[in-house]
């Protein structure tokens, strides 16, 4: 492997991923786990961080909640000044064919 290139010094017997021997020779890579392994721990990570992480998604879920609601609003007024329009344009016609008409 790379970063052990020095370790080696050329001896393939030392080389953990051989490019010039013989690929037909077998070889095994061990991995050893511990029991009590906790990935928090291992990259430094307390409870509190998770606690923090939390409350911020709680805060931004909140303020996602303010937005959604205040675009729903702004959506029904919109669709009742379009009503109002559409009213509006309807009366317009109807006294303008009334116009034509006579």
């Amino acid at each position: 492997a790379f970063p052990f290139a020095e370790l080696t010094m050329g001896n393939s017997e030392d080389d953990w991923f051989p490019m010039k021997q013989d690929p037909s020779r077998r070889r095994y890579l061990q991995v050893f786990c511990r029991a009590d392994f906790d990935e928090n721990f291992f990259l430094g990570i307390d409870d509190s961080s998770g606690q923090i992480l939390g409350e911020k998604l709680d805060s931004i879920e909140g303020q996602m909640g303010e937005q959604l609601e205040s675009l729903e609003d702004q959506i029904d007024r919109l669709g009742r000044r379009m009503d109002e329009m559409s009213e509006q344009i309807s009366t317009q016609i109807k006294l303008l064919a009334q116009r034509l008409g006579s």
